[in-house]
């Protein structure tokens, strides 16, 4: 980071979603209200196919929030044991009526919560177009069958006017990325000739940005969005990043 005094107040951009990238803005503004926060998903949530009938599964598993939205409007959701990827998914999942358990936020630990559970019935992996980590493969070729209901698409969207104009008149960037994909497009779309900070959710997401010149990226000591925002406000109160003027109130 630089040691310059006069350093420009950076600008956070939010790339992901829009009701969570609004979210995620309107925590950072709490602590820093003067801050330049940039709202331009590279992904638009489409709701595509049917939802499956959680009565004949013995457990759903979600590794999204935009999964669980899905079932806002279903009754008697506590009927289904429900497992979720990390914290947010598992929260979302509770506001509908799911009593749900948080895996802790990678899909390796999600699969081991789902292998060792006692219950023993079949299982949905209700999720989007694109995912990674292929959870009911590996479920049932552990023993654990396990389908897949496929409810909404991510469909890529071009950065904002607002977004790109960071980039081309050189402003200090942060970007907080949440997923593999959004890294992808967001690699796709920007090419910063300047130092740009990204703050990545895990190794995954980091390693899209190995071998990009002017990126530095740091990764979130947990895949969680609070560890996220953890992060970005460490950046954001590094004095020698931010003037005084843009500090917390």
């Amino acid at each position: 980071m630089t040691n310059n005094p006069t350093a420009q107040m950076p600008s956070v951009l939010i790339t992901r979603p829009r009701p969570a990238a609004e979210r995620f803005a309107a925590d950072l503004l709490r602590e820093f209200p003067r801050l330049n926060v940039i709202i331009s998903p590279v992904l638009e949530i489409v709701q595509t196919g049917e939802l499956p009938e959680l009565s004949q599964y013995q457990g759903v598993i979600f590794t999204s929030p935009n999964a669980v939205e899905r079932f806002s409007a279903s009754k008697r959701l506590d009927r289904c044991h429900c497992f979720c990827v990390g914290d947010t998914t598992a929260e979302a999942a509770r506001q509908i009526g799911f009593s749900a358990v948080s895996a802790g936020g990678s899909s390796h630990e999600l699969i081991d919560l789902v292998k060792n559970f006692p219950t023993k019935g079949r299982l949905v992996h209700v999720r989007g177009v694109h995912s990674r980590g292929e959870i009911a493969q590996r479920l049932s070729d552990m023993g654990r069958p396990c389908d897949t209901s496929i409810v909404y698409d991510q469909i890529e969207q071009t950065l904002n006017h607002s977004a790109q104009q960071l980039f081309n008149e050189k402003k200090l960037v942060i970007a907080p990325i949440f997923s593999p994909r959004t890294a992808d497009l967001f690699v796709k779309q920007v090419q910063p000739s300047i130092q740009t900070y990204i703050v990545a959710m895990s190794q995954l997401v980091a390693q899209v940005f190995t071998k990009i010149p002017n990126i530095y990226c740091s990764i979130a000591h947990a895949p969680t969005q609070e560890a996220m925002r953890h992060s970005v406000v460490r950046l954001l109160d590094d004095a020698n990043l931010l003037e005084p003027s843009a500090k917390r109130l």
